[in-house]
């Protein structure tokens, strides 16, 4: 899969070649080309770029952050420091919350726990979807930014559920702004 987002904007494409699939994201409006990925298009398509960005994204306009103490995440000895991210009435499709677990020792992001709200994933009558937990590990350096370049999705327990991996990482790729056109075939995305 080839992921690319514009910086500022977040205008996002991302292609799976083998597949003729594709989800694309214009700030407001999301569709797809034959996507038949289980995770509905709207939630998907800054989903990664979300988590691989995170501590980046607590200087966004509306984030409101506080320290939450030391914990451990799941599964895990390293006795981290806390920081609690939320988000002004408004300020995207969903109130998430996620809880950033920095190590002490490198000041990187070793983790994070956190519930979703997005309306495309959380059944109707429940507030959210809680909690989840994501183990940050292989941390590259990329055009100059310390970025995670696997990460396990763990329960609460602290077994392994599912890993990704990221690779051939740039900050500098151009963004085609061709595929902002939708095709004849092209699916909007519900809210």
């Amino acid at each position: 899969m080839l992921a690319v987002v514009e910086q500022g904007s977040r205008r996002t494409y991302m292609e799976w070649p083998a597949k003729k699939s594709m989800i694309v994201g214009d700030g407001s409006t999301v569709w797809s080309v034959n996507n038949d990925e289980k995770t509905p298009a709207r939630f998907m398509v800054n989903l990664h770029y979300y988590f691989l960005g995170l501590p980046f994204f607590t200087r966004d306009p509306g984030v409101r952050l506080e320290m939450a103490g030391e914990g451990t995440l799941p599964g895990e000895k390293v006795v981290a420091r806390k920081l609690r991210m939320t988000y002004d009435p408004g300020v995207g499709e969903s109130s998430d919350v996620y809880v950033m677990y920095i190590d002490p020792s490198t000041n990187l992001l070793r983790g994070i726990e956190y519930s979703v709200t997005h309306p495309a994933v959380v059944p109707a009558g429940k507030a959210s979807l809680e909690p989840y937990f994501r183990i940050y590990e292989s941390y590259e350096n990329v055009d100059g930014i310390q970025i995670a370049t696997t990460m396990r999705s763990v329960d609460p327990s602290g077994e392994t559920r599912s890993t990704s991996l990221f690779d051939q990482l740039s900050m500098k790729l151009p963004f085609d702004e061709s595929k902002m056109r939708m095709p004849e075939n092209g699916v909007v995305a519900k809210r």
